[in-house]
């Protein structure tokens, strides 16, 4: 089987599945791509910018760095390995606390414990390279920057084709 450029697995992606959102390929760089904005020029939530660059259809690389971290939400910097948790993260992704933020929660986790837990048990996360760099697929033109990762963006029905491919052969 011949080897496929990043821009056709993007491509393929989404005719297979039905995909209206970009895949975003996510590679480490030491470098800033041209063209590319921080992601907090996006939004100071990583994953709210994440999912602007794959909705909306001419959106430029976007990245995020040790040394441009500033604007973002802190914990999605330490997600992505550039800090430590800060202690109040694991209030924040549970149920919340009258001495953090007025008790503002994302209520993903079921209590500060468990999310305690399952931070400590990620360890250590190293980023990719001094950059990480999210960009359509579509717009890697050249050689393979280092890909770790796609991103795919949909509903139910896209969602289950995707995962359905790991069966196709």
């Amino acid at each position: 089987m011949s080897s496929l450029t990043l821009k056709e697995i993007g491509s393929r992606f989404t005719r297979a599945v039905g995909l209206v959102a970009r895949p975003l390929c996510v590679y480490g760089s030491e470098e800033i791509p041209a063209r590319a904005v921080p992601v907090s020029s996006i939004s100071p939530c990583i994953a709210r910018a994440i999912f602007t660059t794959a909705t909306s259809g001419e959106a430029p690389p976007i990245y995020v760095g040790g040394d441009t971290i500033r604007g973002c939400c802190p914990g999605g910097v330490s997600w992505l390995g550039f800090k430590d948790f800060p202690p109040w993260v694991k209030y924040f992704v549970s149920t919340g606390s009258k001495d953090f933020a007025h008790g503002a929660a994302e209520y993903l986790k079921a209590s500060p414990e468990i999310a305690e837990k399952s931070i400590k048990a990620i360890g250590k996360v190293t980023p990719l390279g001094k950059y990480i760099v999210i960009q359509a697929c579509e717009d890697i033109l050249g050689e393979d920057p280092g890909v770790k990762s796609v991103v795919c963006f949909g509903i139910g029905e896209q969602i289950r084709n995707l995962c359905s491919l790991i069966y196709f052969r």
